[in-house]
């Protein structure tokens, strides 16, 4: 569980300052109008090698020479117990002669992870996903991370807004909630769009209350949140005087204030509503905090709230050695607190209209390091799981000889995902949200 507990509307002046922002927030949507994304963010760049493993005999052959300190036993992979190994076509665990999923990620006796739930066909994996070559720094946290949130590249400090955030512009939640919610305690600048800005939750939702943006005067000053020099805080709410007068010049502060109290009200109706003491929290006898952000989740679609879109992470893949110490046990949890949270809400018909998809920093080089780790690099896969997923293989592994000065050449374009994501899920266009146009891919139906 957190620690803190506290709530954050979060504010910037490009999301907050125009009279749509509050008429956003009770319209009706006006595409497709129940659909639900979950994005989950693997924080520091997931080695994507050691997450799919190439099976075939000559690619798992090359895999192991490459990596001899920290690649993934085939005995650890068929074992009886665990079959991580699977094809491009669902099967059940065991079967497969193409890839393999981690060992922790893989059970044949249990139902809770993510081989198992791939043989049901509900997760897609899209292979050799990156930013382009032109990308500047994209094996850089900072650059990268920036340019998956705005589904921009070569821009970072030049904006606030984000993917996600624009692609709900015209989705706004019709109920007491906002369409955009980040559980994880911080205002991505993903869920940012010129209409929409995201509800901050930290912690349990039933010791949800009220607080205020840490920054209430001065100018930002770190470009992952945007251009510097421009001012931040509720300085920067007044400074548009969107609803300010020479009468009332706190007027859009008092504004701000009364909605906070009516999500408050909203949130903790739901906490009331839905306790959901049942829904598992620990991972290997521990708590997760990843369970804890599914389960605040989950609570909030079962309590009828209208948000459209969640964010959620789980940080710890900057595994620059002892890599084997620490990404199987994430691996693990992450498979198990996704499956998890899927078979929880189809449990209860709440499933079909979710889907949860993943973005990390980047992918890491295809050879470890003398410190049993991997250095940053290039391309990864994305995982996308739901009951409208299609599930199985898109695209192919990056070769491991094929190589661009060290890193894995990409496959596909991350602008092709959210495409996806925004045109088939959220149901609108994605030409104005990502700059041109990106070419869908098959893993959700038109």
């Amino acid at each position: 569980m957190f620690a803190r507990r506290t709530f954050l509307c979060g504010a910037t002046a490009a999301t907050l300052s125009t009279p749509a922002f509050m008429a956003a927030l009770t319209k009706n949507a006006t595409a497709a109008s129940n659909t639900i994304l979950v994005v989950y963010e693997l924080n520091g760049g997931n080695d994507a090698f050691n997450m799919v493993i190439p099976w075939d005999s000559a690619g798992y052959g090359i895999y192991q020479s490459n990596r001899a300190n920290i690649a993934i036993s085939a005995a650890s992979v068929i074992d009886p117990a665990v079959g991580s190994n699977f094809d491009a076509t669902p099967s059940a665990p065991g079967n497969g002669t193409t890839f393999a999923m981690n060992p922790t990620m893989s059970a044949t006796a249990t139902t809770n992870n993510l081989r198992w739930l791939y043989g049901q066909g509900r997760v897609a994996i899209v292979m050799g996903l990156g930013l382009p070559p032109n990308a500047t720094s994209r094996d850089g946290h900072q650059q990268a991370q920036f340019y998956w949130q705005t589904a921009g590249i070569n821009n970072l400090g030049t904006t606030n807004l984000g993917w996600t955030g624009l692609g709900c512009d015209q989705l706004a939640a019709s109920g007491a909630l906002p369409a955009l919610v980040t559980v994880d305690g911080s205002n991505q600048v993903a869920f940012h769009g010129s209409k929409s800005s995201p509800l901050v939750v930290s912690g349990d939702i039933g010791g949800f209350v009220p607080s205020y943006p840490g920054q209430l005067s001065g100018k930002n000053a770190n470009l992952n949140f945007g251009p510097t020099g421009i001012p931040s805080g509720l300085v920067a709410l007044n400074a548009n005087n969107a609803y300010a007068t020479a009468a009332a010049p706190a007027e859009f502060t008092r504004s701000i204030g009364s909605q906070t109290t009516s999500y408050v009200a909203a949130v903790q109706s739901i906490a009331a509503a839905q306790p959901l003491a049942d829904y598992v929290l620990t991972y290997s006898a521990k708590n997760s905090s990843v369970k804890s952000q599914f389960k605040q989740i989950a609570r909030m679609i079962l309590g009828g709230a209208s948000t459209r879109a969640y964010y959620l992470r789980q940080g710890g893949y900057d595994n620059h050695s002892a890599q084997n110490a620490a990404q199987p046990a994430l691996l693990g949890e992450f498979s198990e607190s996704v499956t998890e949270f899927y078979t929880y809400l189809k449990a209860k018909n709440a499933s079909s209209n979710v889907v949860i998809m993943t973005i990390s920093d980047f992918g890491r080089r295809p050879y470890s390091n003398s410190s049993a780790g991997t250095d940053h690099g290039t391309a990864m896969p994305v995982f996308a799981v739901g009951g409208g997923v299609r599930g199985g293989i898109y695209g192919d592994h990056p070769s491991l000889t094929d190589l661009d000065h060290g890193n894995l050449k990409f496959a596909t374009d991350f602008r092709d995902v959210y495409a996806t994501v925004i045109e088939r899920w959220l149901g609108r266009s994605s030409a104005d949200v990502l700059g041109g146009t990106f070419a869908p891919l098959a893993f959700l139906p038109v």
